[in-house]
């Protein structure tokens, strides 16, 4: 086979293998749960010039004592927990249980998959939970377009997949999609 073919086949490859991933992400969020996870308050306003921010979810602290807990559910830092969620009437997802494998235990929930953190996770109740959508795509310098104070209910719009990934979409201020835009 000529240098030329090999090349070729090589560089076919890589744009399948590049194709399949991005396939593969697109299916994800076209089949993915859509569910409305309220963050914990904070000032938008100090979020970085970059363009992502960091935010925590009220779902990013577990109280064991609050929830069903399975007892070997994130049980060491870095451990998996699967946290069930249930809609409310307000339309926002609560935690109703944290398991160590994929189970549910009610209808109608969902799975979203997280890691716990922290080294001695049992000396309080409160468990830290990171589940890889914490940072949140903001265009630059728009920010400001987000309200501030504990007067609005803000939270993101995170679609998770049925194996417990998830990756977040939007702003909802209120209930409203907020469209943020580049200045």
């Amino acid at each position: 086979m000529s240098p030329a073919k090999k090349l070729a086949i090589v560089i076919v490859l890589q744009f399948l293998v590049l194709f399949s991933v991005l396939a593969f992400k697109q299916y994800t969020v076209w089949t993915s749960e859509t569910v409305l996870l309220k963050l914990q308050p904070a000032d938008l306003r100090d979020f970085p010039r970059a363009n992502d921010a960091t935010v925590e979810y009220e779902i990013s602290r577990l109280d064991r004592t609050s929830i069903a807990w399975d007892e070997s559910a994130g049980t060491c830092c870095g451990m998996p927990v699967y946290v069930e969620l249930q809609k409310q009437d307000d339309g926002l997802w609560k935690a109703i249980a944290a398991h160590d494998s994929h189970t549910h235990t009610v209808d109608g929930t969902v799975l979203i998959k997280g890691r716990a953190q922290g080294e001695y996770l049992y000396q309080g109740q409160t468990v830290s939970v990171y589940y890889g959508i914490e940072d949140v795509f903001v265009p630059e310098g728009s920010a400001s377009q987000l309200p501030t104070g504990r007067d609005h209910t803000i939270a993101v719009e995170v679609k998770v997949d049925r194996f417990g990934n998830a990756t977040p979409r939007h702003f909802v201020v209120d209930g409203q999609q907020v469209d943020l835009s580049r200045r």
